[in-house]
């Protein structure tokens, strides 16, 4: 459970960061390319899937870390065996 409520932070974190650095961007004259609908939808849509992309992107690397981090064990482990 408590790893859940972690994913869900994290992944919350990076979905309002994602939704900021958008707004700014539409704020400051990126609207314009959004003329046909409502910005904020486009906003929230598109800091949604960045969000997505960004948290399965860092979830990759922590795991690929913390294998390399166990493997890096194993061998100091083997090495001072001998």
């Amino acid at each position: 459970m408590k790893d859940k409520i972690k994913f869900f932070l994290r992944w919350f974190l990076i979905f309002i960061l994602c939704f900021a650095v958008i707004y700014c961007i539409v704020f400051f004259g990126g609207w314009k390319l959004f003329e046909s609908g409502d910005p904020i939808l486009f906003e929230i849509g598109a800091a949604l899937i960045f969000s997505v992309f960004v948290f399965s992107f860092n979830e990759t690397v922590t795991k690929l870390e913390k294998r390399i981090q166990a493997l890096e064990e194993r061998i100091n482990e083997s090495e001072n065996r001998k």
